[in-house]
């Protein structure tokens, strides 16, 4: 699948100027222009329908797994601003930031929670791959009270990447092996409950990532 998608990539001729390539194959899929996955919480954001458009069984995957990825991505976001998720997320932090330790960056954190604390391996083990890192990872601001803002900023530029530039690799690592069409979307409720678990106490416990 990851081939013919890199076939209509390079061969598409009818997206218009200035669109990126995920609306455009939603449009090319659905027949309207009217559908945009690149934002969390897109209201106009939507998968295909069995017996509907897309009339082609890659069209019907890859519009499914657009809408996938925009739905794991926001779930994230979402409970990521639960009110019951701020405790261990303030754990990690402090885990995260002990003296002896590097400099803590966004990244680092959000790719500790996902790991520690998400519901689909296959997808969190490719979210906390394409998180930026080095020179590209940004600093953690310690001075707020709630560190949510900051990573819902990197899902959000993760999923604008993923759906803007195709050769950026970030939604063929989501999407590879058909692991989206598998996903029926994380329970906001169960992530909820997943971070309100028990929280780990050392940096030793903590799976980390970038």
């Amino acid at each position: 699948m990851n081939e013919w998608m890199f076939n209509w990539h390079f061969t598409t001729t009818t997206c218009n100027s200035g669109e990126i390539w995920a609306n455009c194959f939603l449009r090319l899929s659905y027949g309207s222009g009217n559908y945009d996955c690149s934002r969390l919480g897109s209201l106009r954001c939507s998968g295909p329908a069995l017996g509907g458009p897309p009339s082609t069984a890659q069209y019907f995957y890859g519009a499914y797994s657009i809408y996938a990825v925009e739905q794991y991505l926001s779930t994230w976001s979402q409970a990521l601003f639960a009110t019951k998720s701020q405790p261990a997320i303030g754990n990690l932090v402090s885990v995260l930031s002990a003296p002896g330790t590097p400099n803590l960056t966004t990244s680092s954190l959000l790719a500790a929670l996902v790991s520690n604390y998400g519901l689909d391996a296959a997808a969190d083990a490719a979210l906390v791959s394409i998180l930026p890192s080095g020179r590209f990872a940004t600093p953690l601001d310690m001075s707020v009270k709630y560190f949510s803002p900051q990573l819902a900023d990197i899902l959000a530029q993760v999923l604008l990447g993923a759906m803007k530039d195709f050769l950026q690799a970030g939604f063929l690592l989501l999407s590879e092996h058909g692991q989206m069409m598998a996903y029926t979307g994380e329970s906001l409720a169960r992530l909820e409950t997943s971070l309100a678990g028990n929280a780990p106490e050392s940096l030793g416990t903590v799976q980390a990532g970038p």
